[in-house]
């Protein structure tokens, strides 16, 4: 990875992705002197870079090993922090119609086709800024093409519609001092269950998922696919009380399924992060999303298969009594095409990891991808479940080792000698 030194701040700084050398080399070559540019060899290196500076655009390939082709680009665009979650991400490969498909599923503000003329790259990378992150689109034009915008698996709105329609609805509650509600949704163990069943099966329960949150909502209510396997509902003029009774519906539903394909019967979970504060005391909608991401996290964290909304802890929900759904053979109109890394591990639940490290996900001594948010390490702290957090030492130390290093200047705590020998284990 490149440290960045010397920033430019009269350039916007683009971050390049790629696992190959010869790729990375050969952006570089073309870009250079029109952007500040970094490289980042894995997805680990590329989401170091976006948490320590500001980067204004990631142009990305298909091939960082550590996260399987559309994993790091699923890992920002469901980042709690919200200038990482809006960050524009152009995708480099090969061209095909599904390929594109895929690239726009997941959420890339473009797709550049190999192989690219280096003066096209250049001026379709700075419209892309220039437009934060929607080329080739005015505004007007860009907020109608989102307000009908939909998911092609599901034909739910898309993600762009949710942070679209998200800032009228918090404008409304807080004119008119009424009450808001968002909820996060998403499958739990997607990995596991691809490995067991397949990519085609797994597209068919997400498929169910979709229809059993819009049975669960009001006609007012606004339900978007946000992610490859997360769903999100913005219910206006609800309390808590009342998005609780509507995540309760859609949970209920899950854990009382069961789903038959090819003689075998298929279950699945999810875990919930609920959000209802007092919509005055939030300035953006992101940041309702924000809290509402954050109790997703500790929801994942505890095992899954439950929800976390207020200040309670994330209760474990009784599967143990799953009914036959009558309408529910994953066997018909299954498309049996290879979707070979659609759905990525990026944050894998506590119960997950043995699994990942059986299947050589997770190998020598490294922690595992995706170390829990510090407010999340803290939350399990408090609960008395420090042992989850073992395998995550390093890259939670890492994270708070500038803090640490600021503070001990700022404050003069005299520990220098204890930062160093930090410094040093880290290495």
């Amino acid at each position: 990875m490149n440290e960045i030194a010397n920033v430019d701040n009269s350039r916007e700084h683009l971050l390049i992705a790629d696992h190959s050398t010869i790729m990375r080399r050969a952006l570089v070559k073309i870009l250079d002197g029109e952007f500040q540019l970094s490289e980042a060899a894995t997805a680990a290196e590329a989401w170091q870079l976006l948490q320590e500076h500001t980067v204004h655009a990631v142009l990305m390939g298909l091939n960082l090993t550590d996260l399987r082709e559309y994993g790091l680009l699923e890992r920002i665009r469901d980042a709690r922090v919200a200038e990482i979650r809006h960050t524009p991400v152009a995708i480099v490969a090969e061209d095909s119609p599904r390929e594109r498909e895929r690239a726009e599923e997941f959420g890339a503000s473009a797709f550049f086709p190999k192989p690219f003329d280096g003066a096209a790259l250049k001026l379709q990378m700075r419209t892309l800024l220039e437009s934060g992150g929607v080329p080739d689109l005015e505004e007007r034009e860009r907020q109608e093409r989102e307000a009908t915008m939909v998911d092609p698996l599901t034909g739910l709105p898309n993600r762009s519609y949710f942070f679209y329609r998200g800032p009228k609805e918090l404008s409304f509650a807080q004119r008119h001092n009424k009450e808001m509600a968002v909820l996060l949704v998403q499958m739990d163990h997607v990995e596991t269950l691809i490995s067991e069943h397949g990519r085609s099966v797994v597209k068919q329960l997400l498929k169910k998922l979709a229809k059993y949150i819009k049975a669960a909502v009001r006609t007012e209510d606004t339900i978007s696919r946000v992610g490859a396997r997360r769903f999100a509902v913005i219910a206006p003029t609800t309390s808590e009380f009342g998005a609780k009774e509507l995540a309760d519906r859609v949970m209920n539903k899950v854990r009382t399924t069961v789903f038959n394909y090819t003689n075998k019967q298929v279950s699945f979970s999810v875990s919930m992060g609920l959000a209802a504060p007092r919509v005055h005391s939030m300035e953006t909608f992101d940041e309702i999303v924000d809290l509402c991401a954050q109790r997703l996290d500790m929801a994942v964290w505890a095992g899954g298969n439950r929800l976390v909304f207020g200040d309670q802890p994330p209760e474990p929900i009784d599967d143990s009594e799953r009914e036959l759904d009558s309408d529910a053979d994953l066997g018909v109109d299954i498309d049996l095409a290879d979707d070979t890394g659609v759905y990525t591990a990026v944050r894998p639940a506590i119960s997950t990891l043995a699994e990942l490290a059986a299947n050589e996900v997770v190998t020598g001594t490294h922690p595992p991808e995706g170390a829990p948010a510090l407010e999340v390490a803290m939350w399990l702290l408090e609960n008395g479940q420090s042992d989850k957090l073992r395998p995550h030492y390093r890259l939670l130390l890492e994270e708070i080792l500038p803090l640490l290093e600021h503070a001990n200047g700022a404050m003069d705590l005299d520990i220098d000698e204890a930062l160093a020998k930090l410094r040093a284990k880290l290495k």
